[in-house]
């Protein structure tokens, strides 16, 4: 996961610096920055601590609502 975001990172910031006054004044890249910022702070934070409790019958409810934060936060990404 790391690996991923640091490679994303590392190919992102030099086409964001070959166009950045197109990017600056585009609506879709600040929701799509928005949306990135938002769906690693909640991979890191709220998602790690789901997936590392254990999974029962009365924590199925995080369960389903961590899944569709990921679709829906990463479909915007």
């Amino acid at each position: 996961m790391i690996g991923s975001v640091t490679l994303m990172f590392a190919s992102g910031i030099p086409l964001f610096l070959s166009e950045s006054m197109k990017c600056y004044y585009s609506f879709p890249f600040w929701v799509k920055m928005t949306s990135l910022f938002r769906v690693l702070l909640f991979t890191f934070t709220v998602r790690r601590r789901v997936t590392r409790t254990g999974v029962t019958s009365d924590r199925s409810l995080p369960g389903r609502i961590d899944g569709v934060h990921i679709v829906g936060g990463c479909g915007l990404v």
